[in-house]
């Protein structure tokens, strides 16, 4: 299941949830939605945040994985406007090395999902 909502918890943030098992035409129409709401909340709020929850996340195929790995590619402008983003994931080998590779100021990782939604609150807070 792939869904993305308006978290309402913290404003000018959406929260993008992938869970089970997601093959490669899920992960497509999942990636159409997320633009969909990104393009929606940054008409709103021109800078938005983005909880992006992976846990429990199973691609079917390296194609379906790669799919979702590069959704953002054909939309650089509108990566920009995230400012924040929180990303929850199951602990395991793999994240950890992701995390160390790819953590900047503004991406950080989590493996509880109250420890990502606590960070955004304090970010905001600044």
């Amino acid at each position: 299941m792939i869904n993305t909502a308006e978290y309402g918890h913290i404003p000018a943030t959406l929260i993008h949830r992938i869970t089970g098992e997601i093959d490669t035409p899920e992960v497509e129409a999942g990636v159409v939605q997320l633009i969909s709401m990104l393009n929606i909340a940054v008409q709103k709020h021109d800078m938005i945040n983005l909880i992006i929850d992976a846990r429990g996340i199973q691609f079917t195929s390296l194609l379906a994985h790669k799919t979702w790995s590069l959704a953002f590619e054909p939309y650089r402008a509108l990566k920009e406007k995230i400012f924040y983003c929180a990303l929850i994931l199951d602990d395991s080998p793999n994240a950890r090395a992701e995390k160390e590779l790819m953590e900047s100021e503004r991406l950080q990782f989590f493996f509880d999902f109250d420890a990502g939604v606590a960070w955004l609150r304090e970010r905001l807070k600044e």
